[in-house]
């Protein structure tokens, strides 16, 4: 969970600021936009209801599912910042990014049975539907536009599956070595929207051209694709390789006492760490 967010609301056109209220609604609405309305992955999903009334309540159903879950990552994060911003777990040491803060929090505080392995359970069952569902579309893109016209007319079905069957598969290797390139990214979840962006942002420019603007034909199309896509692409990669500097909510360790001999809840690394009953205060010490 990221501990990095706005102070306060900048309306400031600024290509360099981090976060500003116009990057983020312009942004975000535009790659929510995408996501939702033109991607093959939901497109597929919209087809496979029997009407467009069906479709068009799964999208409002969607909607709400989105807005609950980021309300809940919003709420959590302020949770994590309201216990830890006195002893800051990643000032100190305890992890490596704030991308694990979240974790370390729940394996500190959350006591109950099961509740760790629940959360790891959530995380990976809604990584799993999203990659499954992802490759499923990806592989049928691929044999629909690359492989299927060069196949014989009468291509025995089960054989067309199989070949799809191992496009996925194909897609779910390079999916895993990209999760283990991950591991070299500051900030997973800033790589992740960055790169989605990067690739979203073209494609639906391409789609509302194609609905506002019947007078452009292909190749001014695909080659405004490939110089949007270069641009977008030149951006996140020199964001990630020289990050910019994001405004900070005030944090410390001053609260973390060293003198405790109290044993540890987590440990992570080298250091576990205490918290006192009052809010806030913790103690830390090598295992």
């Amino acid at each position: 969970m990221m501990m990095t967010m706005l102070i306060r609301y900048s309306f400031r056109v600024d290509l360099y600021a981090a976060y500003s209220f116009w990057n983020c609604f312009i942004g975000m609405g535009i790659l929510w936009f995408a996501a939702n309305g033109m991607t093959q992955q939901q497109i597929q999903r919209y087809c496979s209801l029997p009407t467009i009334q069906k479709a068009r309540q799964a999208l409002y159903l969607n909607t709400t599912g989105i807005a609950l879950t980021l309300s809940a990552a919003f709420l959590s994060g302020l949770t994590v910042y309201a216990y830890y911003h006195g002893c800051d777990p990643l000032q100190m040491g305890l992890v490596r990014t704030a991308d694990q803060i979240m974790p370390h929090f729940v394996l500190d505080r959350l006591h109950v049975p099961g509740v760790p392995g629940l959360f790891v359970a959530a995380v990976f069952a809604g990584s799993l539907s999203t990659l499954s569902s992802g490759f499923n579309s990806m592989s049928a893109c691929i044999w629909e536009d690359f492989i299927f016209p060069m196949m014989p007319p009468d291509i025995n079905p089960k054989r067309a599956g199989l070949l799809t069957k191992f496009i996925a598969m194909a897609l779910g290797v390079v999916t895993i070595a990209f999760g283990f390139l991950s591991a070299y990214v500051g900030n997973i979840l800033q790589a992740a929207l960055g790169i989605s962006a990067a690739i979203l942002g073209p494609c639906c420019a391409v789609y509302l051209v194609g609905v506002t603007l019947p007078f452009v034909n292909t190749a001014g199309a695909f080659t405004g694709f490939i110089a949007s896509l270069a641009v977008c692409i030149w951006s996140v990669i020199g964001k990630l390789m020289q990050p910019l500097t994001v405004p900070h909510l005030p944090i410390t360790t001053e609260f973390c006492n060293f003198n405790e001999t109290d044993r540890a809840v987590s440990t992570v690394d080298r250091f576990t760490i205490v918290y006192h009953p009052k809010p806030l205060l913790g103690t830390i010490q090598p295992v």
